[in-house]
């Protein structure tokens, strides 16, 4: 882990890029290298709902006609 740390701090570009991630709540660098490792660096992430579902996560939007409801996120 302390390779991966000092690579990172290596590069300027990689290491704004790796903080702007990490200052997600809940998101730390083990999450972070996981999925980036899983996805092939999000290559395999096409949209949004794609990587909500990877995360486990489904958005419910509440509309229906003129009503609007509620979002909330199903787990």
């Amino acid at each position: 882990m302390e390779q991966i740390k000092k690579l990172i701090k290596s590069d300027n570009e990689l290491n704004e890029r790796i903080n702007t991630v990490l200052s997600i709540k809940g998101v730390g660098l083990i999450t972070l290298l996981t999925t980036v490792a899983e996805t092939n660096g999000f290559a395999l992430i096409k949209n949004k709902n794609q990587l909500t579902s990877y995360a486990g996560y489904d958005i419910i939007h509440d509309q229906s006609g003129t009503h609007t409801g509620k979002t909330r996120i199903l787990i």
